[in-house]
């Protein structure tokens, strides 16, 4: 299994990386190209998935299908947005690494940002449609990177294939769950390392194969999902 800082360090780096994409589309979507904003976002949503994914190796041991689970989830997009879905879960989960957060004000704004993710989660709905899948937004990333030919075989520019609507709605959504983890994650970093530290070195054998069963049944569904995609 791999060592706790070097999963701390994994999810550190996600981090960053969701928000420089996050804050990059803003800029383009600002700028007029909402298209590319929209792939941007995507990734960001990616790269939230990957921190969810690279804090559960904490418990995976390496010849279980959980760790080839997280192994394939650096390459398949469709994993990392569906990890992505347990932003809500995640998120309060880093809050609980400062006790103050689970207090006063910082707690009504956690509430906040959480109330704010269902919301936008539901606009996606709206604006997509009923059947609206998280792993669709890999197919409207391609669409806001690259031109493409149409079934009456013309072609069609990213600005075309993505409309604002949809930027809009993708952007809202990834934007709120980026501004809740800058909010939380940075000032509880240190925290979070010595906690992983602590779990990696005091949980018994007994107490591990309980986690990681746990683990299973928590995203257990949502990988036969991904898997039979």
């Amino acid at each position: 299994m791999k060592s706790a800082d070097a999963i701390a360090e994994g999810v550190w780096k996600a981090y960053e990386t969701a928000i420089s994409h996050a804050d990059a589309a803003k800029v383009m979507f600002d700028s007029g190209n909402h298209a590319l904003a929209a792939s941007l976002a995507v990734l960001s949503a990616e790269e939230i998935g990957k921190m969810v994914n690279i804090d559960g190796l904490l418990f995976a041991h390496r010849e279980t299908s959980r760790k080839k689970d997280h192994d394939d989830a650096f390459m398949k997009h469709s994993t990392k947005l569906s990890s992505s879905l347990t932003f809500p879960w995640f998120f309060f989960y880093l809050s609980r690494f400062d006790p103050g957060q689970s207090r006063g004000s910082d707690f009504e704004t956690i509430q906040t940002i959480l109330h704010h993710h269902v919301d936008e989660w539901a606009n996606l709905g709206k604006v997509f449609g009923s059947d609206f899948d998280i792993r669709d937004l890999n197919r409207l990333k391609q669409s806001g990177l690259y031109s493409q030919q149409t079934e009456n075989e013309s072609y069609q520019a990213p600005a075309e294939l993505v409309t604002k609507e949809q930027a809009t709605a993708v952007l809202n959504y990834v934007r709120n769950m980026a501004e809740g983890l800058k909010l939380i994650f940075p000032g509880i970093f240190e925290k979070y390392r010595e906690g992983l530290r602590d779990l990696q070195a005091n949980l018994t054998g007994e107490e591990w194969t309980g986690v990681n069963q746990t683990a299973l049944n928590f995203v257990g569904n949502m990988v036969e999902k991904v898997k039979a995609k």
